[in-house]
C-alpha cells in the first residue's frame, strides 16, 4: 500500500513542477531547462512504476460495489475514446478545438472507467487519486495559462490519423494489460 501511496504522491508532485511557474522556473534556473524536463520525466516514470507495483503487491480487497459483468465490456469499449483523447495533443486533429485539455479529459475518463469496474480500496485510492489529480491539473493549467484560444482548424485526411493511432494503442493496451496489471480487461 505504501508504494501505491508514494507513487501517487510522486505523480502529483512531479506534475506540479511544470504546472506552477515559480517552481518550474526556480528549478530550471538551478539545474537548467533540459535537466528539469529530464528530472520530471524520470520522476513520472518512477511514480508509474511505484503505483503499478504498489497496486499489484497490495492485492484486491473486499469490493465496495459489484456491477453486472457486461459493464466490463462497455468499459473496454469506452476506453477507446479515452485513449484517443489522451493522444490528442500529440497528433494533428481537431479535438483540441472542442476541448481545452483533451489529454486530461481522456485521463479522467480512464480513471472513472477504472473506478466503475474496480471497487476495492486500492483501486479507489489509485484511480480516485488520479482522477482528483487530473481535475486539479486542469484547474492549475487554466489558472496559469489564462483565457483559452482555440487552435486553428486542421483540414485534410491528416486530422483522422488520431483515430487509427488510437485504435492501435487501444488494442495494444488490451493485449498488454494482463502483463502490467495482472488483470485481463476482457475477463478470464
Amino acid at each position: 500500500m505504501y508504494l501505491l501511496i508514494l507513487g501517487i504522491i510522486f505523480w502529483v508532485g512531479f506534475h506540479l513542477i511544470p504546472a506552477l511557474p515559480s517552481w518550474r522556473d526556480g528549478l530550471a534556473s538551478k539545474i537548467g531547462v533540459s535537466p528539469r524536463k529530464g528530472l520530471v520525466a524520470l520522476g513520472l516514470v518512477g511514480s508509474i512504476f511505484l503505483m503499478v507495483q504498489g497496486w499489484k503487491l497490495t492485492g484486491p480487497g473486499i469490493p465496495y460495489w459489484d456491477l453486472p459483468q457486461w459493464i466490463n465490456h462497455g468499459v473496454v469499449l469506452l476506453m477507446l475514446p479515452a485513449i484517443i483523447l489522451f493522444l490528442a495533443p500529440n497528433i494533428p486533429n481537431n479535438l483540441r478545438r472542442v476541448l481545452r485539455h483533451p489529454q486530461l479529459v481522456g485521463f479522467s475518463l480512464w480513471a472513472v472507467l477504472h473506478l466503475l469496474v474496480n471497487a476495492d480500496f486500492r483501486s479507489i485510492l489509485l484511480f480516485g487519486g488520479l482522477l482528483v489529480w487530473a481535475q486539479l491539473q486542469m484547474w492549475l493549467t487554466n489558472r496559469r495559462d489564462g483565457d483559452w484560444r482555440r487552435p486553428a482548424p486542421i483540414s485534410g485526411p491528416v486530422q483522422f490519423i488520431i483515430f487509427g493511432v488510437g485504435i492501435a494503442a487501444w488494442a495494444g493496451l488490451i493485449w498488454l494489460h494482463p502483463w502490467f496489471s495482472g488483470v485481463s480487461p476482457l475477463g478470464g
